[in-house]
């Protein structure tokens, strides 16, 4: 047998033996792919829920609660599909695993958000600061698209002493409320776009807009907000603790 032979009856073995287990659903598949083959086709099924202009939040009976409750600093907010199934997971992969491979099959979702926020050369990307370098290469991979669009990382986070996730609308917004600041001036004349990987309550990305309203002059019709998914399942809950 010669080594070719022996290394392809090798890979089918530990496939056989070790299968990979799909971060989406948990079935088993064989090794060399993300997902299963039953969520790698789901994921670009789904059609994006119908979500207010503004905000990016679902609406109940036309109106969305959010901007009727709550002054929102942004004109608009685009995103490129759900946070939710085999997307949820890719997105996981590609920010904390730091998967290319993830990211290469989010990308369609990035394109999507970028076509729905309308962007030319003469707007300005502002990333959400983080940790993880998921946002810095969505900005990236725009600049690659939009080569005349500038990237300008103005802002700064404030140490805070709890996580977001696992919050409450409304305990996000009281402990965010200050926890950004602009490391150099903006212009209020220009178009800015807030860019985040995954917005859930909106919180962070209506209190960035905050400041730069209030610290720069920025008014709100300058500032767009977009994220790569967006978590409609807990924003669709968020009008019981407003």
């Amino acid at each position: 047998m010669d080594t070719k032979t022996a290394s392809k009856y090798l890979s089918v073995t530990l496939q056989y033996i070790f299968p990979e287990i799909c971060p989406a659903c948990g079935n088993t598949f064989p090794l060399g792919s993300l997902l299963c083959q039953d969520c790698h086709a789901s994921v670009y099924d789904s059609e994006k829920s119908s979500a207010c202009p503004t905000c990016g939040n679902l609406m109940s009976d036309g109106e969305c609660q959010y901007c009727k409750t709550r002054e929102v600093f942004y004109s608009q907010k685009c995103n490129g599909g759900e946070y939710s199934g085999a997307r949820k997971a890719l997105f996981r992969l590609a920010k904390f695993h730091k998967s290319r491979k993830a990211l290469s099959l989010l990308k369609p979702f990035l394109f999507a958000a970028i076509e729905e926020c309308g962007t030319s050369g003469n707007q300005i990307l502002l990333p959400v600061p983080s940790r993880h370098n998921l946002v810095r290469t969505m900005v990236r991979e725009w600049k690659l698209i939009q080569p005349d669009i500038q990237i300008v990382n103005a802002l700064k986070k404030k140490a805070r002493k709890k996580e977001q996730k696992q919050k409450e609308r409304r305990d996000r917004f009281a402990e965010l409320l200050g926890s950004f600041t602009l490391e150099e001036s903006l212009s209020p004349d220009k178009q800015y776009i807030l860019v985040d990987d995954v917005a859930t309550t909106g919180a962070t990305l209506n209190e960035i807009a905050r400041t730069l309203h209030e610290e720069a002059g920025i008014p709100r019709e300058n500032i767009r907000a977009m994220s790569l998914l967006q978590n409609r399942q807990q924003s669709a809950t968020h009008q019981r603790f407003l």
